[in-house]
């Protein structure tokens, strides 16, 4: 049987390489969801198919709960979770800050998640064996000074 893991990281890259292969291109399908500035785009829902896919193939009887509209019950226990882009708006602006977010629980709580940045090709990934006993922590953070921008001008442009 797979690993959750495994299968979480192997289907954010491929997600993540069908939405590297879309930013060259004209969006295409963008919808409002919620509001004008709650969009989603075919790329959202290509790679949401993707994902849910290789969940699917992988674990046919875990439930799936998609941010773009993928819900598929199951009796294992456990639920995937998925934003198959996250920062949508980014995505269609062009701005390189938009993530692949997988995660996977059952009723004590999260059991795998991983957030992929495709365009860095770098990504996190947690589950519980490497935060109990296994001597992983977490990376220490290094913060700058920080600086009121309150009074300041600077160029905003407001895009939606």
């Amino acid at each position: 049987m797979a690993e959750p893991m495994t299968v979480a990281i192997d289907a954010a890259r491929a997600a993540g390489r069908h939405l590297l292969e879309g930013v060259e291109g004209a969006p295409t399908g963008i919808d409002a969801k919620s509001s004008h500035t709650d969009l989603v785009s075919d790329a959202d829902r290509q790679s949401e198919t993707a994902i849910v896919s290789a969940i699917r193939w992988a674990f046919p009887e875990d439930a799936i709960v998609a941010e773009e509209g993928s819900l598929e019950s199951g009796g294992s226990g456990r639920t995937w979770y998925i934003d198959p882009l996250d920062g949508t708006i980014n995505y269609l602006y062009g701005v390189p800050h938009w993530s692949v977010v997988i995660c996977l629980a059952d009723a004590q709580g999260a059991l795998a998640g991983v957030v992929y940045d495709p365009v860095r090709d770098r990504g996190a990934g947690a589950h519980p064996d490497a935060c109990a006993g296994s001597g992983a922590r977490p990376p220490s953070l290094r913060l700058g000074r920080a600086r009121s921008v309150v009074g300041r001008r600077g160029k905003i442009r407001r895009l939606f």
